[in-house]
């Protein structure tokens, strides 16, 4: 009886593997050198997802150096393109001064441009940066805005800083 019970959930298992991997079809292979030639030669004619996840090769290292200059580079072609995780990404860098000279004004910027189609960690970063005041004005009520609507779009992290700000009196955290 046992085994009838395991041959479902291995039967969903298997499932769920091939659903990920048709999901995952625009994340080439990069584990040789005809992937990333393929990958690069996508990248080069425009597609903004391709462009995107080489700039996510060269910030992880994957099978390149690792190179948050090339990143940038390609995160920009992507963002040109409307791109929100490369709108994201590309915030991140910023934020951090990583391949581009660390700016909070154009991290910010690149974070509302993602937030508003949805990127839901782009609308818990910029939140971030509305409650800390960096690189924008500092208002805790966009803050709050930002993080709910990152929660709306299943962060975690909004979420939970969402219902922080909710329990404090009058909204906003304790120090701040």
């Amino acid at each position: 009886m046992q085994s009838c019970a395991f041959l479902p959930a291995l039967l969903l298992a298997a499932s769920f593997i091939s659903q990920a991997a048709n999901a995952q079809s625009n994340a080439l292979p990069i584990n040789n050198n005809a992937g990333l030639l393929l990958l690069q030669q996508n990248a080069r004619a425009g597609d903004a997802k391709a462009e995107y996840r080489l700039g996510m090769i060269y910030l992880n290292g994957e099978g390149v150096s690792q190179d948050y200059k090339q990143a940038a580079d390609w995160f920009s072609a992507a963002a040109k393109q409307g791109s929100a995780d490369g709108e994201f990404a590309l915030g991140y860098l910023f934020e951090r001064g990583k391949g581009v000279p660390r700016n909070f004004a154009s991290a910010a910027a690149y974070y509302a441009t993602a937030a508003r189609q949805g990127h839901s960690t782009a609308e818990n970063n910029l939140g971030s940066m509305y409650e800390q005041g960096q690189g924008i004005p500092q208002d805790l009520g966009e803050a709050l805005r930002w993080y709910r609507a990152s929660a709306e779009h299943g962060d975690t992290v909004g979420h939970d800083r969402a219902d922080e700000d909710d329990r404090e009196p009058g909204g906003g955290r304790p120090g701040v």
